[in-house]
């Protein structure tokens, strides 16, 4: 198993932060709604089926900005089974290999294959 470390760019994981942090608001404004146990028909509540609708909103560009940060890594590592995570604090995004593939390769080789500027 290797593990790197990406730089990416402040705005980006800035970005990436603040839609983490919308998604879960949205989310934890629903749980609320659905442990509320006056909303008899809570289907067809305006405020939940508003606020749901926000939150699939939300979630649905936290899910295409994922997918952008993915699609920024080298095609070559798509074949092999790995997991990324963003920092928000540091702006470094560390991408784990679950196969041991990459093992004898050093860190700046597989980052000499990043041709883009995260």
């Amino acid at each position: 198993m290797k593990t790197i470390n990406v730089e990416v760019k402040k705005e980006l994981s800035d970005y990436m932060e603040r839609l983490a942090f919308e998604t879960n608001a949205q989310e934890r404004i629903i749980k609320s709604l659905i442990a509320d146990t006056s909303n008899t028909n809570l289907l067809e509540n305006d405020n939940f089926i508003k606020y749901q609708q926000r939150y699939e909103s939300k979630l649905a560009e936290y899910d295409i900005a994922k997918e952008e940060v993915s699609s920024m890594l080298p095609t070559e590592w798509k074949n092999h089974d790995y997991e990324w995570n963003l920092d928000f604090k540091t702006a470094v995004m560390t991408v784990t290999f679950k196969c041991n593939c990459f093992d004898e390769v050093s860190d700046e080789d597989l980052l000499k294959e990043l041709n883009v500027n995260a």
